[in-house]
Order: structure tokens, then sequence, then C-alpha cells
């Protein structure tokens, strides 16, 4: 299958599907490791990890029930630790584990757009189209080998669902994010979302995703418009540039913690019954550092499913006030 015909596949794809996996996930604390990506494919034949290989914003409108076990169709990335929301914590940071390929017999799971390389895999996150100048120097090949039928011995360096040159993103460290480009001068950036530990949110926000002083506007959206796919993205006006720039302050002194740890109350399953709002930083070189909002003052970014920022509410609070 031609590789623009999947990610065309991909576009069809609502929130929901993630949203079923990631209850899975948290109900069978199984240890699934995943990223983001809102394409995955269904039309295009290209099988959808319904285990939990990589979740966010990347599965299809089929329902998956949060009590199933997943054992008739699964194909899973554990964590070496075992367990999503465990492992090293603390003073040193929260560690999202490395990725564990773990394929059950029979399985008819699909793959999203990924390619492994140094022992580490990078999902697609955005596709942008017209900023070839972030593909910087040539890395390496993903092979494209890597499909429903695929032995565990062969996700090794370049293997992956994708084939395609891939390089470096200009200004970002390459054990972070990898990126293909194409001829039409569009750029498809993957990040590693496993092996990295993160302390303090500015370990994410600024030593790798570099948000401070370099994004063109904010855009915002609420929780029922993004899984209805309704649309309704509002820009945040000049007058809220202090309360943003507090809260991006504020986010980078906040703490990582595991996602699974996020305090719940009666009647809430996972963290998504708290989740409010999606926020969209339009960055100047093109790319979109996109964080979910959840009541409480927790921060997610969305290629980073495993782990949140705990940041100050009243900063917080004081820009979901602004998107009210």
């Amino acid at each position: 299958m031609k590789q623009e015909l999947f990610f065309n596949a991909m576009d069809y794809i609502d929130d929901d599907m993630i949203e079923a996996v990631d209850i899975l996930r948290t109900k069978k604390k199984s240890g699934v490791n995943r990223a983001w990506i809102r394409r995955a494919s269904a039309a295009a034949g290209v099988c959808i990890i319904l285990g939990g290989l990589f979740a966010a914003n990347r599965f299809g409108n089929s329902k998956l029930h949060p009590e199933s076990d997943g054992s008739d169709h699964e194909m899973m990335a554990q964590g070496t630790d075992g367990l999503s929301g465990s492992g090293d914590t603390g003073a040193l940071g929260v560690t999202i584990p490395k990725t564990e390929i773990s394929i059950k017999p029979n399985s008819s799971a699909d793959l999203l757009a990924f390619f492994i390389y140094e022992g580490k895999m990078y999902v697609q996150y955005e596709w942008i189209y017209d900023h070839p100048e972030l593909a910087g120097k040539y890395v390496g090949t993903a092979t494209g080998n890597i499909d429903c039928f695929t032995s565990k011995k062969e996700y090794e360096d370049f293997a992956g669902s994708v084939s395609g040159d891939f390089y470096t993103v200009n200004g970002f460290d390459p054990s972070f994010m990898l990126c293909m480009k194409y001829d039409d001068g569009s750029v498809s950036i993957y990040v590693n979302d496993n092996g990295l530990t993160l302390l303090k949110g500015s370990d994410l926000f600024e030593d790798r995703l570099h948000l401070s002083g370099n994004y063109s506007e904010a855009e915002y959206q609420t929780r029922h418009d993004w899984v209805n796919s309704l649309g309704n993205i509002k820009t945040l006006s000049g007058e809220a540039a202090d309360v943003l720039e507090n809260f991006i302050t504020e986010l980078n002194k906040g703490n990582f913690m595991y996602t699974d740890d996020v305090p719940l109350e009666d009647g809430q399953n996972n963290i998504y019954d708290l989740e409010i709002y999606h926020l969209f930083f339009r960055m100047s070189n093109g790319m979109t550092v996109h964080l979910r909002l959840y009541d409480g003052g927790y921060v997610r970014y969305a290629a980073l499913i495993p782990v949140c920022v705990k940041m100050d509410v009243s900063a917080f609070d004081a820009l979901v006030d602004l998107l009210q």
C-alpha cells in the first residue's frame, strides 16, 4: 500500500477509540506504552492495535469496550518495568519505559506509522506542509518491513511500518524527534516516546520543544468539540498574553508524574473524566505543541500519554477562566 494512502486513510479516525484504549489500559494496568498520533488506519487496511501499541489520537470509529481484555486481537508495546505508572520517580523524575513488543498468537492487529532507530520507537506526531526547511541531516532509511505478521525479532533498527529516508529536525534533539520529508515539500514529524526521563516541565517544554518565545499564536478547543470533531477552534487574544506567559512559566516549574497516578474522585474512571480543554501552540517553524488540560492543574503533551505535569493551580485556573 502506498504511504500516502496510509496517511490519508488515517484522517478518518476519531478520538473515542483512543480514550477507550486508554481506559482499558487504566483498568488492566497492563503497562501499555503509547505515543501520540491522531492518524490511524481503518479504511486503508493497515491494522489498528486494539491492545494499545501507541494510543493517542489514532484509533477509529469502531468501539472497544473498556471491560474487554483484548485477548482476541492484541499486539502490545509493554514497558520494561511491566507497569505503566510505576518505575523510577521522585527526585529523579519519571521514566517512560522503553518499548517491548509482545505479539499474541493469531493476532490481527495492525500498526501505526513508526520506525525504530537506535533502539527507540519514533511515532508519527504531525504532518507539516509548508516548512521543508525543518528537515536537517540524513540519518537513515526505514525499511517499512513491519506488518501484522512480523515476528518480534524483526523489530530492530530501521524497521518500521513506514518506509523512507528520515532526517534530523533542525533545532531539535534527534534522540527525541526525527522526521521524513517528501517531494511535495511536506515533512512528517516523528517523536520518540519511550526511554525518556523527565523531572520538571522545562525538561520537555523548553529543553526539547523550545516553547517559550517561539510560538506565533495559541488556540484552544473544548473537550466536547475535540471528541466530536466539531472544530470550533478559537484563538487566544493578545490580551491573554500575560496570563499565557505565566501559564508557561508555571508549567515549566511543575513536576512530571505518571498519568495513572492522577487522583480521581468517586464516579471518575480515568483521566478523561477530568479533561476540559485542548491547547495548541502554533510554533513559528510550522510545528504545533498540543497540550491537553485536565481539571486540577494537570497538563499532558499529546505525544507523551503516559506522563503529565502537575502545575500551579492558580496559574492553570487563570488561563482556563479565559477559555470559558
